[in-house]
């Protein structure tokens, strides 16, 4: 979840086919673009989806950069894990500020979403909070 901050992630792609050993294998667990609309918190923070657009690659992005770093890919998938047991915790976990994205949004934007998202908590009860992410298995070629 780290691969939308590299300065150059092509570099980043060559270094880890650099220290595998022969054959080795490498898995990328990365938001992409196709999936910013079914992000748990996008509805609740307007600016998210373009902010994320301009972060985050799109999955034919992360195919090439590490085909062109001599990968070829093995597999791939979208898993859907659980970000938080309820709407509630979910909004707490997002005002720590761990999240780089929420991390650039105006004050207003910030405080708004995360009221929306406490009162989706009151609602939704105890309804875990999912959300999509891609995964790619690439093997050394």
């Amino acid at each position: 979840m780290s691969l939308h901050h590299f300065v150059d992630p092509s570099a980043a792609a060559r270094e880890r086919q650099r220290v595998l050993r022969e054959h080795g294998g490498v898995w990328v667990r990365t938001g992409t673009r196709e999936r910013i609309q079914s992000y748990p918190y996008v509805p609740f923070f307007p600016s998210t989806p373009t902010k994320l657009a301009a972060v985050l690659p799109s999955i034919a992005e992360v195919s090439k950069l590490f085909g062109a770093a001599g990968f070829r890919l093995a597999a791939s998938e979208v898993v859907v894990q659980t970000v938080a047991t309820n709407w509630s915790t979910y909004a707490d976990k997002l005002s720590a500020g761990g999240d780089s994205v929420l991390a650039t949004l105006s004050h207003e934007e910030l405080e708004a979403g995360l009221a929306a998202l406490r009162r989706q908590g009151a609602e939704a009860a105890n309804h875990a909070v999912v959300e999509p992410i891609d995964l790619f298995i690439f093997q050394a070629a």
